[in-house]
């Protein structure tokens, strides 16, 4: 968020109920203070830090310059920091994954204390992606006053890949109908990347989902309404018309493509959900 209408929504929210905005430029924090000064009110942010993932966030040994200069812009109270290890995605086991979390809540608790030090009391330390905050909250390690497990209301293969989940904690699944068997090795379903995301497995799985209860069905080719899928030789039977059943790679991707989640128990569907966030880009 940087233009001045989004800065705007953000206040008032704020005037509404408390809210926090996260930051890693001083300079969009400062016409957020700006703004909030305008308005005679005061606004919370979290200061993002990068320890390894290089997506947002400032360098570790940054992280406490730059809190001073956030805490010194009339209008703006900092209230903590802010971390997300998303390169734990890319372990190769669930003893690396276990390496990142620490080294994720170790690094938070430690710039915390820097900051502190530096005569800036803050109340918050957020951290966590899926994987690091169920390795953290099951190790009971301390140092955080917040985890975020976007992920772990549905699971998916992803966390079946890291050793976070298996496929029965997987609880948003896709139904797509055979359509075709044009070879002994080959069949077609209904649902392409319209519906499974284009997102891909990571070694060592591979295709664009997990056929639950059949084996040797890979779903190696997507088109944007159909997966192409192919049979190993020493495949469980499938034919035109059976319905699969499909953990996906990515769940939060998929959400956002579906207008409708169906919940279902025992077999039954008891209600349907309305994806209400569907396509909301703020």
């Amino acid at each position: 968020v940087a233009t001045d209408n989004k800065l705007h929504q953000f206040l008032d929210l704020s005037e509404r109920t408390e809210m926090l905005m996260s930051f890693d430029s001083i300079e969009t924090v400062e016409r957020l203070g700006k703004l909030a000064c305008e308005r005679r009110m005061e606004a919370n942010v979290l200061l993002i830090i990068d320890i390894g993932f290089h997506r947002l966030g400032v360098p570790v040994g940054e992280a406490v310059s730059t809190a001073i200069a956030m805490a010194r812009v009339r209008g703006i109270r900092l209230r903590g920091v802010q971390i997300y290890a998303g390169h734990i995605y890319s372990s190769a086991s669930l003893d690396e994954a276990t390496r990142i979390a620490h080294d994720e809540i170790a690094q938070a608790a430690e710039v915390a204390d820097r900051i502190r030090k530096a005569g800036i009391e803050i109340d918050i330390i957020s951290i966590g992606s899926t994987p690091s905050s169920l390795i953290i909250a099951e190790r009971r390690w301390t140092g955080a006053t917040e985890l975020r497990a976007g992920n772990y209301v549905f699971m998916d293969r992803q966390q079946v890949r890291l050793g976070i989940a298996n496929y029965d904690d997987c609880a948003l699944r896709v139904f797509a109908t055979v359509i075709s068997k044009p070879s002994r090795d080959r069949i077609l379903i209904d649902a392409g990347s319209k519906t499974l995301t284009s997102d891909p497995a990571r070694p060592p799985f591979t295709g664009f989902g997990h056929v639950v209860n059949k084996r040797g069905i890979e779903l190696s080719m997507l088109s944007e309404e159909v997966t192409t899928c192919h049979l190993a030789t020493d495949a469980d039977s499938v034919s035109v018309g059976e319905l699969l059943e499909i953990v996906p790679n990515h769940a939060c991707m998929m959400t956002n493509l579906a207008e409708r989640i169906y919940v279902g128990r025992n077999g039954l569907i008891e209600d349907a959900w309305t994806a209400q966030a569907r396509g909301k880009v703020w």
